[in-house]
Protein backbone atom coordinates (compact mmCIF):
# COMPACT_ATOMS: atom_id res chain seq x y z
CA UNK A 1 0.00 0.00 0.00
CA UNK A 2 2.68 2.55 1.02
CA UNK A 3 4.74 1.86 -1.96
CA UNK A 4 1.42 2.75 -4.35
CA UNK A 5 0.08 6.04 -2.25
CA UNK A 6 4.26 7.14 -2.19
CA UNK A 7 4.52 6.91 -5.79
CA UNK A 8 1.25 8.68 -6.50
CA UNK A 9 2.16 11.20 -4.25
CA UNK A 10 5.28 12.02 -5.94
CA UNK A 11 3.90 12.32 -9.22
CA UNK A 12 1.02 14.84 -8.13
CA UNK A 13 4.10 16.73 -6.49
CA UNK A 14 5.62 17.02 -9.70
CA UNK A 15 2.93 18.03 -12.41
CA UNK A 16 5.78 17.64 -15.62
CA UNK A 17 4.93 13.84 -14.44
CA UNK A 18 1.42 12.11 -15.63
CA UNK A 19 -0.83 10.47 -12.89
CA UNK A 20 -2.33 8.22 -15.41
CA UNK A 21 0.41 6.82 -16.66
CA UNK A 22 1.73 6.31 -13.15
CA UNK A 23 -1.34 4.78 -12.24
CA UNK A 24 -1.20 2.52 -15.34
CA UNK A 25 2.39 1.39 -14.15
CA UNK A 26 1.26 0.35 -10.38
CA UNK A 27 -1.46 -1.58 -12.14
CA UNK A 28 0.54 -3.24 -14.58
CA UNK A 29 2.48 -4.13 -11.29
CA UNK A 30 0.25 -5.46 -9.45
CA UNK A 31 -1.19 -7.47 -12.50
CA UNK A 32 2.15 -8.64 -12.52
CA UNK A 33 2.37 -9.34 -8.76
CA UNK A 34 -0.93 -11.59 -9.24
CA UNK A 35 0.45 -13.98 -12.44
CA UNK A 36 3.84 -14.41 -10.10
CA UNK A 37 0.87 -15.29 -7.07
CA UNK A 38 -0.39 -17.59 -9.06
CA UNK A 39 2.02 -18.97 -11.10
CA UNK A 40 4.49 -19.50 -8.04
CA UNK A 41 1.68 -20.31 -5.41
CA UNK A 42 2.65 -17.40 -3.59
CA UNK A 43 1.25 -15.92 -0.52
CA UNK A 44 3.90 -13.27 -0.82
CA UNK A 45 2.83 -11.89 -4.29
CA UNK A 46 -0.77 -12.40 -3.63
CA UNK A 47 -0.30 -9.59 -0.64
CA UNK A 48 2.27 -7.09 -2.91
CA UNK A 49 -0.77 -7.53 -5.55
CA UNK A 50 -3.67 -6.63 -3.03
CA UNK A 51 -1.62 -4.03 -1.13
CA UNK A 52 -0.88 -2.07 -4.65
CA UNK A 53 -4.65 -2.27 -5.44
CA UNK A 54 -5.41 -0.87 -2.11
CA UNK A 55 -2.75 1.66 -2.19
CA UNK A 56 -3.84 3.01 -5.26
CA UNK A 57 -7.54 2.89 -3.87
CA UNK A 58 -6.61 5.30 -0.89
CA UNK A 59 -5.10 7.83 -2.90
CA UNK A 60 -8.13 8.74 -5.23
CA UNK A 61 -9.50 11.84 -4.56
CA UNK A 62 -12.92 10.55 -2.84
CA UNK A 63 -10.75 8.45 -0.37
CA UNK A 64 -9.12 11.10 1.61
CA UNK A 65 -9.36 9.83 4.82
CA UNK A 66 -6.14 9.61 6.58
CA UNK A 67 -4.82 6.05 6.47
CA UNK A 68 -4.31 4.42 9.85
CA UNK A 69 -7.30 6.45 11.93
CA UNK A 70 -10.39 5.73 12.06
CA UNK A 71 -13.11 8.13 11.96
CA UNK A 72 -13.57 10.70 14.79
CA UNK A 73 -9.75 9.20 16.29
CA UNK A 74 -6.45 10.41 16.08
CA UNK A 75 -3.79 7.60 15.31
CA UNK A 76 -0.59 7.24 17.94
CA UNK A 77 1.80 8.41 16.16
Amino acid sequence: RREARNRIHFVRKNPELSLARCRLALGLRAGISLVMAVREASPYYAARAAGSLVGMLQSQPWSRREPGREAGRKSKR
